[in-house]
């Protein structure tokens, strides 16, 4: 009877755009293709983990069903074929009694976890897949979708454990690395993550969504250059890439490079026009060329489109400020304020202009306003 795998590689999906707050500690460069073996420490950790999980006892075998009515051989053609014809209740039937008739059958208690894991019986799957890896310890595919399961759960640790015991087995497993990459970006260690995620790259470069994740990683701690050269790595692979492009933006940006980060938002509002991202995107480069014009424009469409960003609508103050266009920069920091009421430097601003427009009274209140929401702020302000 063949083997279904639940273990596929990394579907379409592509992370999220926008940045985290959380920092790695190293610096990234665009490793090469080579294979690079695991540490003497890392391995030290996976074995020591591979045994803990074959020490543990698996759960009691559940009573066998009454009425075996057919023989092994026919079990297992009538499950071959309802797992060809995707019928997993099916599968599960002829499974359960298979390993009633043969309790060491390997290939019945694989396919019968990934008949549960598909039907959504979760517990029961992990059931199966702990008899499958007691007698195969050395299959790293039972242990994979064990780990699945327990992140599907929820159960980050359990999922952890088993995927760093697949890759004892199989140290450049795809999915293993993939999956225990997801869990380590999300819930810690972030550099742990970013060498999973490294490691299938080198293996198998074509991973794109890996790269993104890269990317991510680099744009959480800072890492412009790293950030630049994983997202560009995407756009190599697959174009267009909205994500992709818009990180990338943001990368230059942050490099000071406007000119090529205005490429990319402009790239995407191409094909997207609406695109909120990266009308917000280029707006902000407009602000950091002096651009008056195209950013105004872009805060437009941003307010039609029910989208408006406070803090660009003050940039855009800032900038009719400095050309002494007082009565306009005057209408963009009020329009600020009714984006966000509470927004102390915007106050401040405020006031200067309309005292610089003769409205003295009008100045005073907007920096008392300013002082009761940030104190300190407004007091080195006025020290300078």
């Amino acid at each position: 009877m063949g083997l279904a795998d639940l273990a596929q590689k990394p579907d379409g999906r592509a992370g999220r755009q926008s940045k985290s707050d959380e920092a790695g500690p190293k610096p990234y460069s665009v490793p090469g293709a080579e294979k690079s073996a695991p540490s003497a420490e890392l391995r030290a950790t996976l074995d020591l983990i591979s045994q803990k999980l074959r020490a543990e006892p698996a759960p009691a075998r559940p009573e066998p069903a009454a009425g075996q009515g057919a023989s092994l051989a026919l079990e297992e053609g009538l499950a071959a074929t309802s797992l060809a014809f995707e019928d997993y209740r099916a599968v599960i039937r002829h499974c359960s009694r298979i390993v009633q008739i043969s309790p060491d059958h390997f290939a019945a208690w694989f396919n019968l976890g990934y008949a549960r894991q598909k039907v959504g019986e979760l517990q029961e799957s992990v059931f199966a897949y702990h008899q499958a890896s007691r007698l195969r310890p050395d299959d790293a595919r039972p242990l994979v979708n064990l780990g699945m399961v327990k992140q599907a759960t929820e159960e980050w640790e359990g999922a952890r454990e088993a995927y760093l015991c697949a890759l004892s087995i199989d140290p450049d497993h795809p999915v293993a690395l993939w999956n225990l990459g997801l869990i380590c970006e999300q819930n810690g260690p972030k550099e742990e993550a970013e060498a999973l995620f490294t490691r299938l790259v080198a293996i198998q470069p074509d991973q794109e969504e890996a790269w993104f994740r890269i990317g991510m990683i680099c744009l959480a701690r800072e890492d412009w250059e790293g950030s630049l050269a994983a997202f560009e790595t995407c756009l190599r692979r697959r174009q267009p890439w909205k994500e992709a492009s818009l990180n990338r933006g943001y990368a230059l940006r942050e490099l000071d490079r406007p000119a090529e980060a205005r490429q990319c938002y402009e790239q995407v509002l191409t094909s997207e026009p609406r695109c909120v991202e990266a009308l917000s995107g280029l707006a902000a480069v407009a602000v950091d060329q002096g651009d008056w014009e195209t950013a105004v424009a872009a805060r437009k469409k941003l307010v039609e489109l029910k989208s408006a960003v406070p803090e660009l609508t003050y940039n855009i103050g800032v900038m009719l400020d400095r050309q002494n266009r007082l009565d306009e920069a005057v209408r963009l920091y009020c329009e600020a304020l009714k984006e966000r009421p509470r927004f102390p430097e915007v106050l401040l601003n405020l006031g200067h202009a309309l005292e610089r427009l003769g409205r003295q009274a009008e100045a005073v209140e907007c920096w008392r306003r300013a002082l009761d929401l940030n104190p300190a702020y407004a007091i080195d302000y006025f020290q300078e």
